[in-house]
């Protein structure tokens, strides 16, 4: 007894039909949960990258402002650089040592992408690394606090990333 083809029994049409139907919702699905998870990571990865940015920044900001006894603006609260103006602000300020006064700065180089900090005649170069602003400003009432503030964005899925910090002079009061 030999089959023929007519014989053999399929799949019909309406059958295949299903089946592609439901393959396609699961690679779907499957493409969806991939998408997702590089999305979460990248975010993460940026959020990240911004905080150590802000840390490394801040590392060398803060002993900066420890030894100030003076804040030479004419801002009575506050300063900010902001890195997209066409000419940031300079931060002027004045350090104590051991026997001397410094007059000291910080400002924005935004075509070299570097922060500048100036004491005396000692310069040292610190990356930007997706600095947007920095703030340097009284914090409360007292004259001896300095909250510091840094917007960071390195331009990759829109996140901001705001690390303040609040100094505590060493001079017993800082003059504004």
């Amino acid at each position: 007894m030999r089959k023929t083809i007519l014989d053999q029994q399929g799949f019909s049409l309406t059958e295949l039909i299903v089946g592609m139907g439901l393959l396609t919702l699961m690679l779907a699905g499957t493409f969806l949960a991939i998408s997702t998870t590089n999305t979460v990571n990248a975010n993460t990865m940026n959020r990240t990258q911004n905080v150590q940015a802000a840390r490394d920044i801040m590392a060398h900001l803060y002993p900066e402002f420890e030894n100030a006894s003076a804040i030479n603006t004419n801002a009575t609260f506050a300063i900010t650089c902001n890195v997209s103006d066409t000419t940031p602000t300079t931060i002027n300020y004045t350090k104590n040592s051991a026997t001397t006064t410094i007059a000291s700065s910080i400002r924005i180089d935004a075509a070299k992408k570097n922060i500048i900090i100036t004491n005396g005649t000692t310069t040292k170069t610190v990356p930007l690394n997706g600095l947007q602003s920095l703030t340097v400003a009284r914090d409360g009432t007292t004259n001896r606090r300095i909250k510091v503030t840094l917007v960071i964005n390195n331009g990759q899925h829109n996140t901001n990333y705001t690390l303040e910090e609040n100094v505590v002079s060493l001079v017993p009061k800082i003059t504004w």
